[in-house]
């Protein structure tokens, strides 16, 4: 896999990315997202993955988005994936 990633977003309700690893952790409210860049997080409501395709590394994310971020901070700082997953970063 290519050490790149793209986030593309039409009318704040349709997102296509590439460059996924995997799917972390998903619900209705948030998604996260194992990139070559990173893991990935988004936000919002009535989310639902309409495609993955993971030979291609793409993933198809429909719902009301509210914020795409990559989650990260200090080595020893519990960040997103501590307080969703019970883990440090």
């Amino acid at each position: 896999m290519l050490d790149n990633s793209d986030i593309i977003i039409n009318s704040k309700s349709k997102v296509k990315i590439t460059g996924v690893e995997g799917i972390t952790g998903f619900g209705d409210t948030e998604a996260v997202f194992k990139t070559s860049l990173g893991y990935l997080a988004i936000t919002g409501s009535s989310l639902t993955v309409d495609g993955f395709d993971r030979e291609e590394g793409t993933v198809d994310l429909t719902g009301n988005i509210s914020a795409v971020f990559y989650p990260g901070g200090k080595k020893n700082e519990r960040g997103l994936f501590g307080k969703l997953f019970g883990k440090d970063n």
